[in-house]
């Protein structure tokens, strides 16, 4: 049964069921819902001289020579197989931990390996840490193994203790019982928008038989997550207009006797934002509102008003940071310019001393302390508030809604100020924050060059080192950031020992450091 916990399918003991608990997999149902991160088309299948520089192919090959390399970054060393079929050679080459591995190659057994074709130093070519797979030699009037090698296969996101291997294995068995899930779409609205069924799309999420059909799948699954999204954001919004009245803030106190105070002017998209926050603070609804601008627009001079506002009208404010960096710099930049006007600012995070947090605590719940700036330490229970008007959260895909409602309830429906800097389109944001209204910083002060930002698939991988290598060379620096500090056999990701081999070996000339 779907509703099972998933201790109730083959090979799932207590330590496997507790790292899927890690992935919030928890029942039968939940393999279902757990999508995807990527796919392996193993049905580009390529004999060795087909191959070419820069595409991903499955091969099947012999093990000609197992080499063991010398050890490199500490627990890590090489581990190299020449392996070949009827049409030529190819180098297999390994970063791995001591032991793994290291048993899994069997001199003259035929395996196969999918994965990225390179060039190695020497000019041959070479797979870098591809997966692989034993593949058993044909019985008298039989076949080979197949059934992971001729197809499309899902790659799933892992913890410690699964592998990918498990995850197709377990989800298969969830597949098989899917027909015991009902869709809760009605004919009439798979009708309307095109959309094909649920047991149809969950199949071909997993497992597409092809691209079409994968499209055809995600399209219907992306349809179901926007429609409980804006469901439920059409919730939250209901709820926001029913609730008492907000706060009204007193217009005697304009934002502009706070911004005349900075040492630059501000752009007409800051004054244009400013006086959108302003009209809502001197309403009696609740501001709900996010302010969307790129790095140095100017978005934390905007909040800094609004904060001016809410402390001169006899009210608290709060900022929350994601990080106790971003807070640090927020805290030291405003703590400056609200001594000027006599604002008492506090810091809270999760690395300030106990005592030292207990006198912010204390000073906050009487009212000496103004403004709090923080992390997510302010949403703990003991951070009480004398009378909270405003809060602010920046970076504002960093949070959640439930973290952001949490400060919000430590006063009588306050004012909520979001910002980010993450470009998003308007339509977007109206899917992601319906429940908010939208301000937008579109223009930079004067001489503040643009950020330019911009996405390469894996096959433009060189062209980015390339720009990179030609800043270098104009005497700037560059980092590179990986998502691991070395290869893993649970995640199928680069690391950052194996992007460090890479661009020290490419670029020679250049100072490198891991």
């Amino acid at each position: 049964m779907l509703q099972e916990p998933v201790s109730s399918l083959k090979g799932i003991g207590p330590k496997k069921a507790e790292a899927l608990k890690k992935l919030d997999i928890r029942t039968v149902e939940d393999f279902l819902f757990f999508y995807p991160r990527d796919y392996e088309d193993r049905t580009n299948r390529k004999k060795i001289d087909q191959l070419q520089d820069g595409e991903t192919a499955y091969v099947t090959a012999r093990v000609l020579l197992v080499v063991k390399g010398g050890w490199r970054y500490g627990k890590k060393r090489t581990l190299k197989l020449l392996v070949e079929d009827e049409t030529g050679q190819l180098e297999i080459l390994f970063f791995v931990q001591a032991g793994y591995l290291e048993k899994a190659f069997q001199q003259g057994c035929t395996y196969g390996f999918f994965g990225r074709v390179g060039m190695s130093k020497l000019g041959h070519l070479q797979m870098t840490h591809p997966d692989f797979q034993k593949v058993e030699e044909p019985q008298e009037g039989g076949e080979g193994q197949t059934d992971e090698s001729d197809r499309i296969l899902p790659v799933y996101p892992l913890v410690g203790g699964l592998t990918q291997k498990d995850m197709r294995r377990w989800t298969k068995l969830a597949l098989a019982q899917e027909d015991q899930l009902a869709d809760y779409l009605p004919p009439s609205t798979l009708q309307r928008n095109r959309l094909c069924d649920l047991s149809y799309a969950l199949n071909n999420i997993h497992y597409p038989e092809d691209r079409e059909r994968y499209k055809e799948a995600k399209f219907r699954l992306i349809f179901d997550e926007l429609l409980l999204l804006q469901t439920g954001l059409l919730m939250t919004r209901r709820k926001l207009e029913h609730q008492n009245s907000g706060i009204r803030f007193s217009d005697r106190y304009k934002t502009k006797d706070f911004t005349s105070s900075l040492p630059y002017p501000l752009t007409g998209a800051q004054k244009r934002v400013l006086e959108e926050i302003e009209a809502d603070m001197e309403s009696d609804k609740v501001m709900n509102r996010l302010v969307q601008g790129d790095v140095g627009s100017g978005k934390t001079a905007v909040a800094a008003a609004a904060l001016y506002k809410a402390v001169k009208s006899g009210y608290q404010g709060v900022l929350m940071a994601p990080t106790e960096i971003l807070a640090t710099q927020h805290y030291e930049g405003l703590s400056q310019q609200f001594a000027l006007f006599g604002i008492a600012v506090g810091f809270l995070s999760g690395t300030v001393g106990a005592k030292d947090r207990r006198n912010v605590l204390e000073r906050l719940k009487n009212g000496q302390i103004q403004i709090l700036i923080g992390t997510h330490a302010l949403i703990q229970d003991d951070v009480v508030f004398r009378n909270l008007g405003l809060v602010i959260t920046d970076e504002q895909h960093r949070f959640g809604v439930n973290q952001r409602s949490l400060l919000g309830e430590k006063g009588d429906h306050p004012d909520t100020l979001v910002m980010t800097a993450t470009p998003i389109p308007r339509t977007l944001a109206v899917v992601l924050y319906g429940d908010l209204d939208i301000s937008v910083i579109d223009q930079l002060p004067p001489g503040r060059k643009p950020v330019i930002t911009k996405a390469l698939n894996g096959k433009q991988r060189t062209q980015a080192y390339e720009f990179m290598a030609r800043e270098i060379r104009k005497g700037r620096q560059a980092y590179v950031v990986a998502p691991l500090i070395e290869d893993s056999e649970q995640l199928n990701a680069r690391s950052a020992t194996e992007i460090y081999e890479e661009l020290t070996v490419a670029y020679p000339e250049f100072s490198a450091a891991l």
